[in-house]
């Protein structure tokens, strides 16, 4: 395993981005202990990847003083840097695509490799309806021995980690930005919640990175490959959740989505569900049962999208949680 303090002076490096840098730690030969031999680590991949500049070695000191900084302050506020390469780094998120050359996190990191995992996400604007299924729903996953991963956003998010947190289970929140902040400001009692019951913060982005549109874009790939597969509360079409609904597509995870009864229909927000449970062979979850059915897919770690054999019939009342 890499130095962190030498990964992160890589990620400070200008025009070093988060694909770069992994292609350099993924060619380099041996393991660099001081800075002159951290550019002689990136020479030797640019005499083989043509488009990696090797910088000056003022430019590598500046960005090696930035990672120091933000280790210290990592370290002062209980934030813990997990590289690539170390033992505590979520083994799920090496078979995606673009995947994170550090981490940061808040909590208990035992949990990032528990292999009982969903993720369960939506809108942030859910239904009543949405909103109590998906504390209910998340509670159930806990009953399983299910780990519980969301973005801790308004709505759908938030009720997942509340149906976990209530239930005494532990949950993952991903967030869009550093740990240095909880956004939005409305969850941070929850996110404090989450690390006092044996939950973990995660995030790619250092101390005292803000948050911005394309960072919650970004950690939806996270909450997908973090899982054995993805459960949709509420989504519209075009919704947010689609980026991760995709990512989940992409690794053929299985796939799962409320199937809300006829008075719902109409609404917006739960179009996307619709679409999926009828175009992408989403699994309909309807009742308990159909929960506990998931389940089982998920454990057998299925790697096909669900048969489109499965009924998806809208049921003219949900039974699912007597709501």
């Amino acid at each position: 395993m890499i130095d962190p303090v030498y990964i992160l002076t890589l990620l400070k490096i200008p025009k070093f981005g988060r694909k770069t840098v992994a292609t350099i730690l993924n060619s380099i030969e041996f393991k660099p202990q001081n800075l002159p031999e951290l550019r002689e680590c990136i020479f030797d991949v640019s005499q083989k990847i043509k488009r990696i500049n090797t910088p000056e070695m003022t430019i590598i000191e500046s960005a090696n003083q930035k990672a120091l900084d933000i280790i210290d302050m990592s370290y002062s506020e209980g934030v813990e840097i997990i590289p690539l390469g170390s033992d505590k780094y979520p083994k799920r998120l090496l078979n995606i695509e673009d995947l994170p050359v550090i981490l940061f996190a808040k909590g208990n990191t035992k949990i990032l490799n528990i292999d009982k995992n969903i993720a369960i996400i939506g809108t942030r604007e859910p239904t009543d309806f949405g909103q109590k299924c998906g504390e209910a729903i998340s509670k159930q996953f806990v009953e399983s021995n299910f780990v519980v991963t969301s973005g801790l956003a308004k709505g759908c998010d938030e009720a997942a980690h509340r149906g976990c947190v209530n239930a005494l289970g532990k949950t993952i929140a991903i967030l869009g930005h550093g740990l240095h902040m909880i956004y939005p400001a409305a969850n941070k009692d929850l996110a404090e919640q989450i690390i006092e019951t044996g939950g973990c913060l995660l995030s790619e982005y250092e101390f005292g990175v803000n948050p911005r549109p394309n960072f919650f874009i970004e950690r939806d790939r996270l909450q997908s490959g973090m899982a054995l597969g993805l459960f949709v509360i509420e989504t519209g079409i075009k919704g947010g959740t689609m980026h991760a609904v995709n990512s989940c597509i992409a690794e053929k995870k299985p796939l799962a989505c409320l199937n809300h009864p006829e008075k719902y229909l109409s609404q917006p927000n739960i179009q996307g569900n619709r679409m999926l449970i009828a175009e992408k062979g989403a699994f309909p979850i309807s009742e308990k049962i159909d929960i506990d059915n998931f389940i089982q897919i998920l454990l057998k770690r299925q790697e096909t999208p669900i048969s489109q054999t499965v009924n998806q019939s809208i049921p003219e009342q949900l039974q699912l949680f007597d709501i």
